[in-house]
Formats: structure tokens, sequence, C-alpha cells
């Protein structure tokens, strides 16, 4: 991944402005933002009004999938845009405003709670303006994909020959469940998952290799909201981050070090997220 592009924000208190943005939607594979923990992850793209997240197992190495949120807020018009990755939170978010309304996109992989969580929101509270979102699960691998009014269920299983594990001897199951919280009304189409009228919308996708380890994982989410699994990833975060950059002076944009500390502070986000070299992964087109 490139990373002149991108640009950083430092101040005093730079833990909560270190990030790396981008001014224009993902255009191509090295302009998108990695998100992990350590179990699973994924490569945000976020052009345009969609966001597509390319899945992959950081074990076996492996994209299995592919997670497509699309709203009804296109950049027709918009301003303001800009797509991110906070390194000091380990978030990544797009945002823009459109016909004087806000458009909002946060997402991050949870390692205390063991999931890809989003929340898409906007400050719109006139019916015709409010979101309309789609929900997708893709995968060459998939041997059932079912769509509920409160989420999607998809398996499947990946052959050992198309990993990249040199040890992989066995099929790779995989087990995947989208459950999504939100304030307007829910319908299933054919290839989708729909949601209208709402001001905010909650995305949890939870992915095991076990089918039971899976249902334990939707027993344990019911019991938190989308604040409380934020809170426990950002805490978790921080912990691990913090000592990277404990008394490190980060240089202004026009200073000769810039770039270097900016992909110093990018590879150790990396290295908490255990996110291997992207270009290491298998990876197919949806």
């Amino acid at each position: 991944m490139t990373l002149f592009p991108l640009q950083l924000l430092a101040a005093d208190s730079y833990l909560t402005k270190l990030k790396l943005w981008f001014d224009t939607p993902c255009q191509s594979m090295d302009q998108a933002l990695p998100i992990g923990n350590g179990t699973f992850g994924g490569l945000a793209w976020g052009s345009s009004a969609w966001d597509s997240i390319l899945l992959f197992d950081v074990q076996k190495r492996l994209n299995f999938g592919t997670l497509v949120v699309g709203t009804n807020m296109s950049l027709d018009g918009a301003t303001g845009y800009r797509r991110q990755l906070d390194i000091a939170r380990g978030l990544y978010s797009t945002e823009y405003v459109v016909g004087g309304n806000k458009i909002s996109r946060e997402c991050f992989a949870s390692v205390p709670d063991r999931l890809i969580g989003m929340r898409i929101r906007t400050d719109s509270v006139n019916v015709g303006q409010k979101l309309e979102v789609l929900l997708r699960l893709l995968s060459p691998y998939k041997d059932s994909l079912s769509y509920m009014q409160d989420g999607i269920f998809m398996s499947g299983k990946v052959e050992p020959k198309y990993m990249t594990a040199a040890t992989d001897s066995a099929d790779h199951e995989f087990h995947l469940q989208l459950l999504v919280k939100h304030d307007g009304k829910a319908d299933v189409t054919g290839y989708a998952m729909r949601i209208t009228d709402a001001t905010e919308v909650q995305v949890y996708l939870l992915y095991e290799n076990d089918a039971d380890a899976l249902n334990l994982a939707k027993m344990r989410l019911e019991y938190k909201d989308f604040a409380k699994v934020r809170f426990n990833q950002i805490s978790y975060y921080r912990n691990r981050f913090e000592p990277f950059v404990e008394g490190m002076s980060i240089p202004d944009a026009d200073d000769s070090a810039y770039t270097e500390t900016l992909r110093d502070l990018y590879e150790k986000y990396l290295k908490i997220s255990a996110i291997p070299e992207v270009k290491n992964f298998s990876y197919y087109k949806p």
C-alpha cells in the first residue's frame, strides 16, 4: 500500500488525531484501508456511496468473501469527502455531506468481541432524506446463504488448493453471521437485506470456523450495544498502541522525517491488528 497520498494530522493530543486519509473514493487496491483482529479482517474500499470490504482469514491468508454495504446517499454534489484510518484508535471511517446531510460510516475489527462492527449514520430527520442501506455477503466458496429480517447467514468451505499457507491439507470451513440493528424498517429481497427510513444502522459481522462457536458468539452479542463493543475495542487497541508512541515527537508534514514516521506508525498498526503483508493474500474479485 502506498502511503504518499496520505496525510498525518499532528497536534498536542495526537493520539486522537493520528490519521491516514484520502479525500477521494478508493481507486485501486493499494488505496484500500485494512482492518483486522488477529483472526479475520478486511480491506475497506469505500468507493462512492458503497463500502466493499474484502474479508480474509488472517491465519489462512485467504480472502474468502466480501461484505457489500451500499446507501442511497450518492456522492453527486457531495462535499467534504473523507475516507480515513485512525491508527491511534484502530478505526476506519468514511464521511461526506450531501444535500445538507452528513453521512458517516465507521468500521473496526474487534479483538475482545471477535467481530467486525460498522455503524452508518445520517443527521437528517426528514423521511425523504433518511438512510436506505443494502447489505450483501458474497463468496465463491459458499455452501449456504440465508437472508433474514435481522441479518444474513453464510457458511462454506475452501479447498486447500485455494489457500496460500504451505501447511494447508484440509478444507477450511467458515461460518459468517451478519446481524443488524437499526431504527428504520427492514425487508429481504432475493439478493440483499434492505433497511429503509433509518437514521442509524449498526452492522455486526461474526466469523468462526465452527457453527457452535458462532452460535455462542451470537448469544454474547445480544447483551451488548455498538457503543460498548466500540469502547472495548478502542480500549484494547490503545493499550497496545500507546507503548509504540510513548515519548515520540511527531514531525510536521513539511519535515523530512514526516513520511518515514507515518510509514512506521502504520506498520505498528498492522502489527497490532495482526495483518500480514497484503500482497501475500490470495484474492478473488466478486
